[in-house]
């Protein structure tokens, strides 16, 4: 929510005295209802964003190492893709997948580069998954 409606961004923006007054497009940011979430790495909290995303009746796409059970696909909404197709098709991407030799570097140029221009990355992992 945070990312899409560019709070940090405002509040620096604030803070540096750079607001002149009211501006309707001034910061506006995006909704986030109805978009589309992919969610790299798909454990315990990848699980949780799933759930709170339903509250906005997001569509959400996963990738993870491993498929998690139908069960859980269907209580949380999830669709699992392909590393590929998540990139291309999420508005917003959420990463949360563990450090290890396959994941450092995971985002990198390249990868930006089958991103939608407007998508939102949001990077909760540890260590270098973005180069």
């Amino acid at each position: 929510m945070a990312v899409a409606r560019r709070i940090v961004e405002s509040d620096n923006y604030a803070r540096a005295e750079k607001y002149m007054g009211w501006d309707p497009l001034l910061l506006m940011g995006s909704d986030v209802h109805g978009k589309t979430l992919g969610i790299l790495g798909f454990g315990r909290v990848g699980q949780a964003l799933a759930k709170r995303a339903a509250g906005f009746d997001m569509k959400v796409l996963y990738h993870n190492r491993t498929r998690v059970d139908s069960e859980t696909e269907e209580k949380l909404g999830a669709t699992y893709v392909d590393k590929d197709t998540l990139l291309k098709a999420s508005d917003f991407i959420s990463i949360h997948v563990p450090l290890t030799p396959e994941t450092t570097g995971l985002i990198n140029s390249e990868t930006f580069s089958h991103m939608k221009p407007t998508a939102f990355v949001i990077n909760t992992a540890r260590g270098e998954i973005i180069r």
